[in-house]
């Protein structure tokens, strides 16, 4: 079996254990319970489901959305290492296609737990909830600075939540990938679980003074659709992925090294 073919393998096979993990379910309700618990007062309940999810993620109980994400596969490798699992997955292959599928895991179930999140929210606050999908001032404040307004205007509310929550969510899966990172030097599951969360809160105030000063290098704007980065939703979309995409690479890179001192 030649090297992209064990890569691909492995990655299949990591894929099936994501779906089959009720980790993954409970991630996704998670996630739309912080949502809920940002939002916080019924009062702030109003205007529109847009405008409450918008307001929902502005606040600091989404912090723990992250968290969430983290939750289905973000302590695999401290997991495999106790259960020596590990050893007998890097002997079908070897540690480089090994490390590789458990980052693009990671990435991917983060990514995917934050967009269903965020589309599960919305459709119970739509369902039980007599507020509109979008009012008039929300969707004014989208036409003059937030990105996707195709999908508003078209009326296709619930592709648009699911847009805003998949460009969140590439900025869930670094995050995710952080905290597998701390999980081969860190043995507190709970820790680790927490550890997006203060990755986050660490960028935020570390960054404030040096490259938060640059929109295009600051995740609060490149991750956040409500700024529209380049005016155009496929660029701020794809500079998004391309920054998640180094970030996990350099991640994945170095839990490689930390896994070859590791084994």
């Amino acid at each position: 079996m030649s090297g992209p073919q064990k890569r691909a393998h492995y990655i299949q096979a990591d894929m099936h254990r994501i779906l089959c993990r009720k980790e993954t379910c409970l991630a996704i309700l998670g996630v739309a319970a912080a949502l809920f618990f940002s939002v916080g007062n019924v009062q702030d309940f109003e205007g529109s489901v847009i405008q409450t999810f918008l307001f929902a993620t502005y606040n600091v109980g989404f912090l723990l959305s992250f968290v969430f994400c983290a939750l289905p596969y973000g302590t695999a490798y401290c997991e495999e290492l106790e259960n020596h699992y590990i050893r007998y997955s890097v002997i079908r292959g070897n540690l480089r296609n090994y490390v590789a599928s458990k980052t693009v895991t990671i990435f991917f179930s983060a990514v995917s737990v934050m967009t269903l999140g965020c589309i599960l929210f919305a459709l119970l606050l739509s369902c039980f909830s007599s507020l509109p999908w979008l009012d008039g001032n929300t969707y004014e404040s989208i036409v003059r600075h937030s990105g996707y307004l195709p999908l508003a205007s078209q009326k296709q509310y619930i592709a648009w939540v699911g847009a805003y929550g998949l460009q969140w969510g590439i900025y869930a899966g670094c995050l995710a990938l952080a905290a597998s990172y701390a999980s081969l030097y860190i043995s507190n599951r709970l820790l680790v679980l927490a550890m997006p969360a203060l990755v986050h809160q660490a960028i935020v105030e570390l960054g404030t003074d040096t490259f938060r000063q640059y929109a295009p290098f600051d995740p609060l704007v490149v991750f956040n659709a409500q700024y529209h980065l380049f005016g155009s939703d496929w660029k701020m979309l794809s500079w998004a992925f391309g920054i998640g995409a180094g970030l996990s690479a350099a991640i994945g890179a170095a839990s490689y090294f930390r896994m070859k001192k590791r084994m």
